[in-house]
């Protein structure tokens, strides 16, 4: 198991500020969840809808962006309590799902 606050990735997403604060006053990392397995045959607004509920009822303690549902909508954006992130991946892992931290990239052009 990770020891999130030895996590690289952690330490640079607090480094560069890109952290968040739950209201409880904890830190939150921004991350995507991705259904993997067969999606219902379904039009986009109920996936949207069959995904939150989905997502909810599995993850309910990450705060969920619904708007943010893919246009395959089997993607959406997350806030996940820093210290829940590796019980989170266990459980992703279990539940045919997928999380990815989100980071920001500078590309800069060189000489």
């Amino acid at each position: 198991m990770i020891v999130v606050m030895d996590d690289p990735v952690i330490r640079k997403l607090r480094r560069n500020n890109a952290l968040h604060t739950l209201p409880d006053g904890s830190e939150a990392v921004p991350v995507t969840l991705q259904y993997q397995g067969p999606m219902p045959a379904l039009p986009r607004n109920e996936r949207k809808r069959w995904l939150g509920e989905r997502f909810s009822r599995l993850y309910g303690e990450l705060r969920l962006d619904l708007d943010s549902v893919s246009p395959s909508g089997q993607t959406v954006q997350a806030l996940c309590p820093v210290q829940r992130l590796p019980e989170i991946r266990e459980q992703t892992k279990a539940n045919e799902d997928r999380v990815d931290i989100v980071q920001t990239y500078q590309a800069q052009l060189g000489n």
